[in-house]
């Protein structure tokens, strides 16, 4: 169904035949959309969407696929809804979920394409693993929307041609309705829909999509394809976000001692995550002369982040409405022990490049738990009547 060779004849004869070009560009939208339904028609798109996402969201990516115009003073709720949930389908290690993901935020790019923005125009420039990273953890400071829309296009054309030739496909049985079968479908067609015809992705975009589509997590697919530095900061910035958000709900909540457990679990793994991310820090950064801005702001944050592990666990014995204005006052105390410590990394930055024998089982990541840890932050504020960020 490729249109090029139509719209480059269209545009060759553009000069003699002014009107026959409008005409011809109005035969190419309406066949190329024929075309496009006849495949959501064949495709079981709906059966394999409900199992991520309500109907009303269901008929709203639907209405985006045909080219409805979408109405954001009506559905724009609807829409953010659906904008939180891509972040996490993108980010689950699932390969079907990844790609359904992936083809949702192609679905959501086509009703904000109005928005690009140049990248010569922002004053601050923007690494590829920095937009990989916001596309799941959502943007941050300004990221302009033409660059996201970029990497999501590249990394989505890569994946529909190198997915059917990876061992994760050619493993699989020959019946069409498994799910990555199915997800696979759904993504080309939200590409179709996106008019994307080329793959000309960067190699650490591609590398990061065939990383994915074996199976390994973003967290680890992250640190193979950036720099240590990179990576480090932004899980760093990961563990910052999920406690301010726990703080947030300790502040605007009444105490709700059903959400300790969870808070708990919360608190343990942020413990063991930024542990690890300091740690590694320490170990390759010893013999650089900024070892020592840098290790010892991170451990007093980890210090602060232990403290309320400690209290966390004592909250059967000292009551729940005492522990949970503590946990207000301590997460308080580690956000700006983090803040110092994430300062200190733009103050001295260290160029370092990823060690091997740091990165040879990405399986045991203890960063790959931030996947988790952003889902169970999400369960903690509706649990508190909180509208997850």
């Amino acid at each position: 169904m490729s249109r090029v060779p139509q719209e480059s004849s269209c545009t060759s004869s553009s000069s003699a035949h002014g009107n026959t070009l409008s005409s011809g560009e109005r035969l190419v939208a309406s066949i190329s959309t024929f075309l496009l339904l006849l495949i959501l028609q064949r495709c079981p798109i709906e059966i394999h969407l409900q199992r991520y996402l309500s109907r009303p969201s269901i008929g709203l990516v639907k209405g985006m696929l045909y080219g409805e115009r979408v109405n954001i003073n009506t559905d724009g709720a609807l829409l953010e809804a659906i904008q939180r949930l891509s972040r996490s389908l993108i980010g689950s290690p699932e390969v079907a979920t990844f790609l359904t993901g992936i083809g949702i935020k192609l679905c959501l790019q086509r009703v904000t394409q109005s928005r690009e923005a140049s990248d010569t125009q922002q004053g601050q420039v923007y690494t590829e693993e920095q937009v990989l990273h916001a596309i799941i953890r959502g943007p941050g400071d300004g990221l302009p929307t033409g660059r996201t829309i970029t990497v999501v296009k590249a990394l989505a054309a890569h994946i529909r041609a190198f997915l059917p030739t990876s061992s994760t496909w050619t493993g699989l049985a020959c019946e069409p309705s498994t799910s990555l079968r199915q997800a696979y479908g759904f993504l080309c067609i939200c590409i179709t829909a996106s008019d994307i015809h080329s793959h000309s992705g960067s190699p650490v975009i591609q590398r990061y999509g065939e990383l994915r589509c074996s199976g390994i997590a973003h967290e680890a697919a992250l640190e193979y394809v950036g720099s240590l530095w990179s990576s480090t900061v932004l899980h760093l910035r990961d563990v910052v976000t999920l406690l301010a958000r726990v703080h947030r709900v300790c502040l605007h909540s009444p105490c709700n001692p059903a959400a300790f457990p969870l808070l708990l679990s919360l608190v343990s793994n942020s413990c063991v995550v930024w542990l690890y991310l300091s740690h590694r820090w320490l170990w390759h950064t010893l013999r650089t002369e900024n070892a020592y801005f840098h290790t010892p702001r991170l451990y007093c944050a980890h210090s602060s982040m232990l403290m309320m592990f400690h209290i966390l666990s004592m909250e059967g014995e000292v009551g729940s409405s005492s522990t949970w204005k503590a946990c207000v006052s301590m997460l308080r105390e580690f956000g700006v022990a983090a803040d110092t410590a994430l300062a200190s990394f733009n103050t001295y930055p260290v160029s370092l490049t990823a060690a091997p024998a740091m990165l040879s089982g990405p399986y045991e990541f203890p960063t790959q738990e931030l996947h988790r840890m952003f889902e169970l932050v999400s369960s903690i504020e509706c649990l508190c009547g909180l509208r997850s960020l």
